[in-house]
């Protein structure tokens, strides 16, 4: 009887590890799924936003046609159907695209638009707040070989503002547009290590290489937590909201993406930042840097 009985525990615990197996999968598709939804709309806002030379600002202007600071999903969907679109490869003589077909993508369909904005809509109001949008729409690039900060768009007549070291953040503010003179792209930048503003070259005449993508993503240094609020004591967030945030722990190694760039929570001194994990999607609050200094998570 012992016997059976534990044969049959056996059973439970495997298909219990099972289960749990499908649902880790699951949410790990899901969070694949939805993070391709991401990159496709946000590359569809940029281009549009490049086309038109309009800053972020007048980026969501152009979404929120009824000007109510938030995005209906009328608006969303709109928005999309009518935005200025990257044309299609061309074809060669041959009949073949220029580019590779694999790297071709479709623009989301409404569908996968309403999950996005499913996501993005926190309160469950049926709209994304203006915050949200902004933080959504923000590209940030990381410092790949040491530049400096100047006051105009033009080289010529730009006075240095100061250095930026490798490694540092910039947020993008407008850009990239060429410089007249020497004919090498120019971003409006903010650093995030101070907050000044400038212009910054992409790269230089020779093929330097001053800028590159990746600084929104992050990786965990040292064993933290993920929780559903920015202030520790959990206040600040609604209880609706808090049914789409999550609390575990972060591994060592683990990737994250900003979506709230860090800011100092005053109480207790710590750095926090709103982010996403890649593994499951995951969404929550995460101490960056602590009061004494102690690195939990830096720019990958």
């Amino acid at each position: 009887m012992e016997f059976r009985t534990g044969r049959f525990d056996m059973r439970i615990t495997k298909a219990n590890l099972l289960a749990s197996k499908c649902r880790e999968d699951a949410k790990k598709k899901a969070a694949e799924e939805l993070g391709a939804i991401q990159k496709k709309a946000k590359k569809m806002l940029k281009y549009h936003q490049k086309a038109k030379s309009l800053k972020n600002e007048d980026l969501f202007a152009a979404v929120d046609t009824d000007k109510d600071d938030k995005v209906s999903e009328k608006e969303f969907l709109a928005f999309f159907a009518s935005c200025e679109k990257e044309p299609k490869a061309e074809k060669k003589e041959d009949g073949d695209d220029k580019k590779d077909p694999a790297e071709e993508e479709e623009a989301p369909t409404d569908g996968e638009l309403k999950r996005l904005l499913a996501k993005l809509d926190e309160e469950e109001e049926g709209s994304i707040p203006k915050e949200t949008f902004m933080n959504f729409i923000r590209t940030y690039m990381k410092v790949a070989k040491e530049t400096v900060l100047t006051s105009e768009a033009g080289i010529k007549d730009s006075k240095t503002l100061r250095r930026l070291e490798v490694g540092e953040a910039v947020e993008v503010l407008e850009g990239p547009v060429e410089e007249e003179e020497v004919k090498v792209m120019r971003i409006n930048a903010k650093a995030m290590k101070d907050g000044m503003e400038g212009w910054v070259s992409l790269s230089g005449n020779t093929g330097a290489i001053f800028l590159e993508e990746g600084a929104h993503v992050f990786k965990v240094k040292a064993e933290t937590i993920l929780t559903e609020a920015f202030l520790l004591d959990g206040s600040g967030v609604s209880e609706v909201a808090k049914k789409k945030l999550s609390t575990r722990k972060l591994k060592v190694g683990e990737l994250v993406e900003c979506l709230v760039w860090p800011n100092k929570e005053e109480s207790s001194g710590l750095m926090r930042m709103k982010c996403r994990c890649r593994s499951d999607g995951a969404t929550g609050w995460v101490t960056t840097v602590g009061n004494q200094g102690t690195v939990y998570l830096e720019v990958a």
